[in-house]
């Protein structure tokens, strides 16, 4: 496995999120980067599976260990899996969606058909990086409307269209309600790799983002279907 491998996955990751971050004394993966202005020293961490696992870079030598170099490769060839950018900017890998379902139906749920609950919120997209071009929104409403599924963004022009985007909450009627997210997927029809992003976020260029780890593919103009929801 090249080096340029693992250096895209992680520089791609600290592009994405702006400030977030594998080390073993037994044979490691190193190599030094002659362009010192590309890389920086930090740490990239994420979890799979429950456990955290961590990569370095320092003065231009990236390290990971063989048990992260290995969930990496996995990674890379699961068609399936599901990237989340939790609430406090962790990475978390998920093998499919229905594992990553299976963890939200353990979290604490919302009463959406509450009449009390009118909590709304507003998934915003973008044609272009940081928030310019053609825009198009989509409210949802705990109390009428709790969830946006669009299977297919070709049948509205929307298709490999998207560069940016936020997710805002407008108005909270139920504290605890004030949880939005939105799972982007490749294909139509849901399909392909997928991520998900939660309440309060907003990304402005997609570019950055890697399609799954190591990809020198990226989600700017790729997005083809989505589910906006409360959770």
């Amino acid at each position: 496995m090249s080096f340029f491998y693992y250096v895209n996955l992680i520089l791609g990751f600290t592009l994405m999120l702006g400030l977030y971050s594998c080390s073993n004394e037994e044979e490691i993966l190193s190599y030094k980067k002659e362009d010192d202005e590309v890389l920086k020293n930090y740490e990239w961490n994420f979890i799979y599976k429950g456990k955290e696992y961590s990569c370095q870079v320092i003065d231009g030598i990236v390290t990971c260990s063989d048990e992260t170099r290995n969930i990496i490769d996995k990674l890379a060839i699961n068609p399936f899996f599901v990237t989340e950018i939790t609430e406090d900017g962790k990475i978390v890998y998920y093998d499919n969606e229905n594992e990553f379902e299976a963890k939200s139906r353990n979290m604490e749920k919302v009463l959406l058909s509450s009449s009390v609950n009118k909590t709304h919120a507003l998934l915003k997209l973008y044609q272009n990086r940081r928030y310019r071009g053609h825009s198009k929104g989509y409210d949802i409403y705990a109390d009428s409307q709790p969830e946006i599924n669009v299977a297919n963004l070709n049948a509205i022009g929307w298709g490999d269209y998207i560069s940016s985007f936020k997710i805002s909450i407008v108005e909270v009627t139920v504290p605890y309600s004030a949880r939005a997210r939105v799972f982007f997927y490749e294909d139509i029809d849901y399909g392909g790799h997928s991520i998900v992003y939660n309440t309060d976020t907003s990304v402005k260029n997609l570019h950055d983002v890697p399609l799954f780890p190591g990809s020198s593919d990226k989600w700017g103009d790729r997005i083809s279907s989505f589910k906006f929801s409360f959770y």
